[in-house]
């Protein structure tokens, strides 16, 4: 199978008599011997030299084309270029291509005896001395201004000097070239009529390869008529069956044919694969962004951990899931979707302990904190409930800004100042591990209390052993840890945690069991950032503290912040990779699940549907799983429908966070029908 195609360029073409043509060259050496035809004319561009090929050979002529002949051959060019004008608006207008061409062919005629009248003779100083040496209705040259034009050309007309055309001189045609060859712009367009065309910057075409039809044919032979005008076609084929291609001088494609096998210029593969839709974009974007990736979710399979160690313990052997689900507000706030999914996971397999308990909190209360009294705001505390942490005197915070693994601690360096954290009987406690970030001077002291009667989460109901001092010092601002000595063998558990001197910075407990089922460890920092977390991957000891906690599987559910300071897209998903990386290293066997949270009502300015496109690639190229809850609550481009007064009111009236008992749940279920544990 073989392709057609005409490519009609732009080129300075200047006809010389019938039959013959003039070319311009860039040297000399181009003029070789299959170059041209006898009685072809050429010139030599850079001096302007003319050259004549006889018997088949170019010799010099003498003559030089920037002097006397451009002022003979200028006419012509526009004359041959207006009778092919007029071949085809003749052929158009009248639909009578022979007409069209004997027309255009007497203009041609009757335009070149015009012409040649005009040249035939002098190019004057002045128009006065053109029309003194002219009659009625005959054309005479005068000289042009030397930078812009070589020459003029008017018409006596009644003995007043009408301008017919101007040509240009050598300096502006070089001046020309140059602008064309450091600008010269190809875009291509394929038009309904299966004409490929290219067009300049101002929207004007510049080229185009047509199908040779029959109609074309006439047309060309038409042209061909045309004396001094000559018609060039170019085919180049590639031998091993690949398209056809159109090149430019310099071996550029400009344009190639569809392959063979091609449906209306398709490959036969691509239309197999569209289906029924009417392209491969309409098909695969029902089910794939513009990654690959399924538009709401991929890599289910990649939660390992979780999955063998689920099916383990539903077929009744020891194991235990071990979750740490970092996060903002949205984790944080228990009533949402964490203490949902830790008492959905617990139930299914079972309480293999209480986990993390924060000791950091988001607000300041009035303090000094009293048991019973004031308590400070927003504590990280636990997942569930059952476990709890109280403050007793001048405690502060560091927020969302050390490598603890909720990225916060409280503060003291006052007195006796205590923390209590305490544990239910169930399951039993078989280890306890404290968290700190490393002070210069810190040293506290433990006790474990022994159960009485009363109100489990009351100190007072216990009764307290001896006191075990600790040294909460190690590096300045690192997180360490140890194993507390001295755990209780049966329940409920109540530590006291107390400050004997120095800065102490206590970030929290891991309650352990030895028991086969589920740990939750909600890492919730309110109000933080992935940013925030991406820093804190800087120091080594965050990735170490994660290790710690023995989790085999961590879920990340970070952005509203992130849009509240406008970090953009691209910034929002370098940070997700930064903090998957240090997962990667602190915990190298754990899964990694990225959750996307849903559009709020908040009109940020980088919605998230943004964080999700350039996050899903990060997730996805660090083999890790990815959830996108937006359909879970509707169209990310209408939140309001969502909203608290939406038609399905999923939102708090802060219009930032999910109600806890509409919006959690449906977080809640998405997380868990995503990893089998509905």
């Amino acid at each position: 199978m073989s392709y057609e195609a005409i490519l009609e360029v732009p080129v300075l073409v200047v006809s010389g008599p019938a039959g013959q043509s003039f070319l311009v060259v860039q040297s000399a050496a181009d003029l070789v011997a299959d170059f041209g035809r006898d009685g072809d004319r050429a010139v030599i561009r850079t001096n302007g030299d003319e050259w004549l090929k006889t018997a088949g050979v170019w010799a010099a002529t003498g003559a030089n084309f920037w002097g006397t002949l451009l002022a003979q051959g200028a006419e012509q060019v526009d004359q041959a270029r207006q009778a092919a004008e007029q071949a085809q608006t003749i052929a158009e207008e009248l639909g009578d291509l022979e007409t069209g061409v004997m027309q255009a062919q007497a203009a041609a005629e009757a335009s070149a005896a015009q012409a040649a009248a005009a040249v035939g003779g002098v190019i004057h100083d002045t128009t006065t001395a053109g029309i003194a040496a002219t009659v009625d209705g005959q054309f005479f040259l005068v000289k042009g201004d030397g930078t812009n034009t070589y020459a003029l050309m008017y018409k006596n007309v009644a003995t007043v000097a009408t301008l017919i055309a101007s040509y240009p001189s050598k300096t502006a045609l070089d001046a020309t070239l140059a602008t064309l060859t450091a600008t010269y712009d190809q875009i291509g367009y394929l038009t309904p009529d299966d004409i490929f065309i290219w067009k300049d910057a101002a929207d004007n075409i510049v080229g185009r390869v047509k199908k040779a039809t029959a109609g074309w044919d006439i047309i060309l032979q038409a042209l061909r008529n045309v004396d001094g005008l000559t018609i060039s076609e170019y085919q180049q084929l590639d031998p091993s069956g690949s398209p056809v291609y159109i090149v430019d001088a310099n071996d550029n494609i400009l344009w190639k044919a569809p392959p063979i096998g091609a449906v209306d210029g398709t490959p036969a593969e691509v239309v197999t694969a569209r289906g029924t839709r009417t392209s491969l974009d309409a098909r695969l974007s029902q089910s794939l962004d513009a990654y690959g990736n399924p538009l709401d979710q991929f890599g289910a399979k990649k939660l390992r951990q979780h999955s063998f160690r689920r099916r383990k313990i539903l077929l009744g052997e020891a194991a235990q899931t071990i979750w740490g689900l970092s996060g903002d507000s949205y984790t944080h706030n228990n009533t949402r979707f964490s203490g949902a999914m830790a008492s959905r996971l617990v139930a299914r397999l079972g309480d293999a302990g209480g986990g993390w308990t924060g000791f950091g909190f988001g607000t300041d209360g009035v303090a000094p904190y009293a048991l019973g009294g004031n308590q400070p705001g927003s504590i990280n505390g636990n997942v569930r409930g059952a476990y709890g942490v109280s403050y007793v005197g001048n405690w502060t915070k560091s927020y969302a800004v050390v490598p603890s693994p909720d990225i916060c601690c409280a503060n003291t360096a006052s007195g006796a100042d205590a923390i209590y954290a305490w544990s239910p009987a169930a399951p039993l406690v078989s280890a306890v591990d404290l968290f700190w970030i490393g002070t210069a001077d810190g040293v506290m002291q433990y006790a474990w209390g022994t159960y009485n009667a009363g109100n489990v989460a009351d100190p007072a109901s216990y009764t307290f052993g001896a006191d075990t001092n600790i040294n909460v010092q190690g590096t300045v601002g690192n997180c360490s840890f140890a194993a507390l000595a001295g755990v209780p063998v049966a329940g409920p558990y109540m530590l006291r945690l107390r400050r004997v001197s120095g800065t102490c910075s206590p970030a929290g407990v891991n309650w352990q069991s030895a028991a086969t089922g589920a740990v939750v460890h909600k890492l919730g920092a309110t109000g933080s950032r992935l940013s925030h977390w991406a820093t804190q991957c800087a120091n080594t000891s965050f990735a170490l503290a994660l290790a710690r906690l023995g989790i085999t599987t961590v879920s990340i559910m970070l952005g509203p912040n992130d849009q509240a300071g406008s970090i953009t897209p691209d910034t929002f998903g370098a940070n997700m990779g930064i903090l998957l990386d240090a997962i990667r290293v602190g915990a190298p066997a754990a899964d990694r699940l990225v959750v996307m949270p849903p559009e709020n009502q908040m009109g940020y300015l980088y919605p998230m549907p943004l964080y999700k496109a350039a996050t899903a690639p990060v997730v996805a190229a660090r083999y890790a799983a990815f959830l996108d809850t937006q359909s879970s609550f509707g169209d990310a481009t209408n939140p309001a429908e969502y909203g608290s007064a939406g038609a399905v009111p999923l939102f708090n009236a802060d219009n930032l966070h999910p109600e806890p008992t509409t919006g959690g749940r449906a977080l809640a279920d998405a997380i868990l029908a995503f990893i089998g544990d509905q």
